[in-house]
């Protein structure tokens, strides 16, 4: 399966993001809201898809990353969800 991976850099109060993108749209990230857990799950075209075309919560950009660096990047209170997440597809 073919899978992209993007970065949101802490910005303001909010956290740093993972997200993953898969090769059927599925754009997919793990986060904590006030300690609590949530989720992003949205569609997208795979092939099409720019890091530019999404904001978290408006605000925050993305980026796109590779696995290396998405499966290295360190979380504030979570554990990189990344390795998990690719495991369970």
């Amino acid at each position: 399966m073919n899978v992209r991976f993007f970065y949101g850099a802490s910005c303001h109060s909010t956290w740093p993001k993972l997200f993953v993108l898969t090769e059927d749209g599925r754009f997919y990230c793990e986060y904590l809201d006030f300690m609590k857990s949530a989720r992003v799950d949205l569609k997208f075209d795979f092939s099409s898809f720019k890091a530019e075309d999404y904001k978290w919560g408006s605000y925050q950009t993305i980026v796109e990353v590779d696995e290396v660096k998405a499966k290295s990047i360190e979380l504030t209170r979570q554990a990189n969800w990344i390795s998990g997440y690719l495991s369970r597809l």
